[in-house]
């Protein structure tokens, strides 16, 4: 990575009419603000790289749905990143991920560890969750069902599974972080996004001091500024798109449960 929000800062006032009331790069003056806001609203609409992530593979690390157990919670997850020497970027700042925005992968393995067969978790609703959770029915009358996960969703700070699992399942999860930012001076922390943005997130920045100052020229300025630039995103985002459509035609699911179990509709 190339830059940081303080350096972002520094380079408003060029773009901005050459003002010098923006602040500085130390304190919460409302260029920190501005260029924070951009960032944090930027790397959660676009699909940046730079802040995909992945949980070691069992056995490294192991993560493991437990039995009568539906929920792992987002703070295990961001837990490994300090620890998980193939991401070297995020160690030294781990303690700052709070959250992901995105979870790609969601895979079991059904029995052992790797080289097992197993399965990639679908995302759904809560309801749908819900449903296989506590619609299973058992052999005994008020207990409850339990089966191999199938579906996934996000519920508060956890990941929720359903059905409940009946046995313990390793597993990994590929995710994308929300870009940290702290709640204290930020001028040395780093922006997971490519070098090119850099330019876009000051113009962006610009913008929006305009419209707090309501400069109407000088939004429509940034705004001509920005749309030039963000031609190529466009670009990745109809890509994104198709690469999604092409992923929904190739799944593959497999399942060795054998006993029978019923769910309500």
């Amino acid at each position: 990575m190339a830059f940081t929000i303080g350096q972002c800062v520094a380079n408003l006032p060029a773009k901005f009419g050459n003002r010098l009331n923006v602040g500085t790069t130390t304190d919460g003056s409302i260029g920190i603000i501005a260029v924070s806001q951009v960032v944090a609203e930027l790397t959660e609409t676009y699909e940046f790289e730079e802040l995909k992530y992945q949980t070691p593979v069992p056995p490294l690390t192991t993560l493991a749905l437990t039995v009568n157990n539906s929920v792992v919670t987002i703070a295990s997850l961001l837990a490994t990143i300090a620890a998980n020497t193939n991401y070297p970027q995020f160690q030294s700042i781990a303690a700052q991920f709070v959250d992901i925005t995105d979870v790609y992968t969601f895979w079991i393995w059904f029995s052992g560890c790797v080289n097992q067969a197993g399965r990639t978790l679908k995302y759904r609703r809560v309801t749908t969750i819900d449903q296989y959770s506590y619609g299973i029915t058992s052999n005994q009358q008020g207990s409850l069902g339990v089966a191999p996960p199938t579906y996934y969703t996000r519920f508060g700070n956890v990941l929720q599974v359903g059905p409940i699992p009946d046995q313990p399942y390793q597993f990994f999860v590929r995710v994308k972080l929300r870009q940290p930012i702290p709640a204290t001076s930020v001028a040395g922390q780093v922006v997971f996004v490519p070098s090119s943005w850099q330019e876009v997130i000051e113009y962006c920045a610009c913008r929006r001091l305009a419209l707090w100052e309501g400069a109407s020229e000088y939004q429509e300025l940034y705004e001509r500024e920005i749309n030039t630039k963000l031609a190529g995103a466009m670009t990745t985002e109809a890509r994104i798109a198709d690469m999604q459509r092409m992923e929904r035609h190739n799944e593959r699911q497999l399942s060795v449960r054998i006993a029978q179990y019923t769910c309500a509709k």
